[in-house]
Formats: C-alpha cells, sequence, structure tokens
C-alpha cells in the first residue's frame, strides 16, 4: 500500500474513532463499535497488504479519537464516582433472574451464581440462546428475509466493507446472548442490533437476488427481469404486514399519551413529589418528577432505601384482583390491602389496577 493510500484513510480512521465514542455515549454496548473498529484496522480479509505500522497509525489513531471524544464523560464519572467508567454493570453477568437488576445492594457474583452448580448458568443461556434466535428471524430478519440475509452475507463475506459487519453482529449476538442474557432477552438485544438493520435489508435482497438467479440457472422458464422484482415486492408487503400486525396484537397503537395512573397521580402529589416506580425514566418524561426504581427487596428494604433518597412515594402497577402486583420485582411483594405502618395508601379514583402509597417517614417500622 502506497504512503498516498494510507494517508488518504487516516481520515477515516480518525472519524471511526469519534463514531465509536459517539455510539459508547448513546449505548454501554457501543463500546463494542471501538473494538470493532480496531480490528478492523489491524485484520480485514482481502486487505493482507496492510503491514507494520501502517496498522498501528490506524489504530492508534482510532484509539486517540475515541478518548477525546470520551474525555468529557471519563471526566465526570470521575468527579461523580471516582471511576472513568463504572462497572457495576458487570454484575449482570452473574444474574440469575431478570430482577436481579433491581437488588440492592447489589450482590451478584460468581459465588451466588453457580451456587448450584451450572444449572443456572445452563437455563439462563439457553433463555439468551432462545431469544437471540426469536430476535435474529422475526426483528432483523422481519421473518420473511432472515436465510436470504444470511445467503447474502455468505456469499459477499469477504467484501472489505463488510469485515467490521462480520466482527459487530458476531460480537453483539454473543455479548447479549452468552455474557448479558437476562437483559439481552428483555430488551438489551433488540435495541443492540437496530445498528445492524441496514446491512441485513441490502444483504436479504442480495440474498434474494442470489436464490433468483440460483433457480433460474436451473429452471429456463424463469425470467429473472419478471421475477426479481416480483419476489422482492412480495417478501417486503409480507414483511411490512406480518410487523404491522404484531405491532397491532402486542396494542402498541392504543397505548395512550399519558398512562392514566400517571395522570392520576398529577393531581394527588406535590410537584416536588418524588417517587419509587417501575419505570422513573418515564416518569420524569411524563410528569417532571424524579424517582428510583421498585427494588427487588422487601418493603422494609424499600422504607430504608425511600429514606436514604428522600422517596415520598410508591406505585405499584398492573395490580390484578387478587391484590397481586404483577409489575413489581417478586420480592417486593407484601399484602396491599395490609401495608406496614409506614404505609398510607392513597386512594386513585376509578384506577383499580394500581396502588399508590405515601411513605411515612417518622412511623416506626414493626418489628
Amino acid at each position: 500500500m502506497s504512503a498516498k493510500s494510507q494517508g488518504q484513510r487516516l481520515p477515516y480512521a480518525a472519524l471511526s474513532g469519534v463514531l465509536a465514542g459517539l455510539c459508547h455515549l448513546t449505548r454501554p454496548d457501543g463500546l463494542l463499535m471501538l473494538v470493532t473498529a480496531l480490528l478492523v484496522s489491524i485484520w480485514q480479509p482481502g486487505m493482507r497488504s496492510r503491514m507494520g505500522w501502517n496498522r498501528g497509525l490506524s489504530a492508534a489513531l482510532i484509539l486517540t479519537c475515541y478518548v477525546l471524544t470520551m474525555f468529557p464523560w471519563f471526566l465526570r464519572n470521575l468527579n461523580a464516582t471516582g471511576a472513568a467508567l463504572p462497572a457495576g454493570g458487570l454484575r449482570a453477568i452473574w444474574f440469575r433472574e431478570y430482577d436481579d437488576l433491581f437488588n440492592y445492594p447489589n450482590d451478584a457474583s460468581p459465588r451466588s451464581f453457580f451456587s448450584d452448580g451450572l444449572e443456572t448458568f445452563a437455563r439462563t443461556r439457553a433463555i439468551g440462546m432462545a431469544n437471540g434466535i426469536g430476535t435474529f428471524v422475526a426483528v432483523e430478519g422481519v421473518i420473511v428475509l432472515a436465510p436470504f440475509m444470511l445467503i447474502g452475507l455468505w456469499r459477499r463475506g469477504r467484501h472489505p466493507l463488510l469485515g467490521g459487519f462480520w466482527f459487530c453482529a458476531v460480537g453483539i449476538h454473543l455479548l447479549m446472548c452468552l455474557v448479558f442474557p437476562l437483559p439481552g432477552y428483555r430488551g438489551g438485544l433488540f435495541h443492540a442490533v437496530s445498528a445492524l438493520f441496514p446491512f441485513w435489508m441490502v444483504l436479504g435482497v442480495m440474498g434474494l437476488d442470489d436464490v433468483i438467479d440460483w433457480i433460474a440457472g436451473r429452471r429456463k422458464s424463469w425470467n429473472r427481469a419478471y421475477t426479481k422484482p416480483l419476489y422482492s415486492m412480495t417478501v417486503l408487503i409480507v414483511g411490512a404486514t406480518l410487523s404491522f400486525v404484531i405491532a397491532e396484537r402486542a396494542g402498541m397503537s392504543q397505548e395512550p399519551s399519558l398512562p392514566v395512573a400517571y395522570a392520576a397521580m398529577q393531581s394527588v402529589l406535590p410537584n416536588d413529589a418524588r417517587v419509587m416506580i417501575n419505570d422513573p425514566a418515564r416518569l420524569y418524561y411524563q410528569l417532571g418528577k424524579t424517582g428510583v426504581s421498585l427494588p427487588n427487596e422487601s418493603i422494609d428494604a424499600a422504607f430504608e432505601i425511600a429514606a436514604k433518597y428522600d422517596v415520598g412515594y410508591v406505585l405499584l402497577e398492573n395490580v390484578d384482583e387478587d391484590g397481586f402486583a404483577r409489575a413489581a420485582p417478586r420480592k417486593l411483594h407484601f399484602d396491599l390491602d395490609d401495608p406496614p405502618n409506614f404505609l398510607r395508601q392513597i386512594l386513585l379514583e376509578d384506577l383499580p389496577h394500581a396502588r399508590l402509597y405515601a411513605f411515612l417517614h417518622d412511623a416506626p417500622k414493626a418489628s
């Protein structure tokens, strides 16, 4: 590779570092984009002439631009927590169930994870793999395109532009299915693979063309110029129809802009109220009120958390007729009709499926 050709690549290496930083700022798993960029700069199929200092220079430039992009966030974390990047998220590797995400304190560890041998490892990784396959077929492949995507990638896998895609696609699925399977199956993988979607769609169309060409080579009655647009449009229509039907069955189009429970809370709580709730981020977005997540701990522990963080209220949603709050973590369940003495129920009119309580921080806890 000539010096001129190498010089033309340096701006792309710098841009890759900046984009990797922006991806990491967007999502924690965006760090995988930095790993992908570094791997591509060091090794890529079909570009074996890149040797020695050329590879090292590109990798160093990518890393430098990534650090410069992330530096303000690193500095903020150092001031707030004493570490450039929080390491608590790595405990998700050792979750035994998804509700462990809300344990207080977070006590997930290899010791607790392997306390029953390999049973938990096998169960959680099986959940991750099953979800990964389902997400690939239904989400990434829009059901009908999945096999064609794989065919398109297999036939063009050595193209230089697909080197990074290989690393990223394999890395995301291994990370979310085998390393962090429980957060992965509850939405982590679903959101992470959005970065792959544009590539998959193009590869799916190419794979469909490959299959049509293969069939046409064996059946002379097939007209490529006619069948390619016909089948492409058919796949597009089927995929769009399936997506619409799935979304409609999930009730996504019927969800109100402001949940009924939130609207009811807005009328009875003070403006500066802090709420312990299933989704604090949504509460802040909808009402501008701050709060904390429902802990996967006893109601006594929840009371201690509320006192520590000056939380005045707790909302339990999706309460069924038997008084079971389905949206609450398992360990938090208590008798909603006979709450502890440090909770006082606030009635929400015409809202039987939600319970709102005020924490009475001056009330002694029952022994």
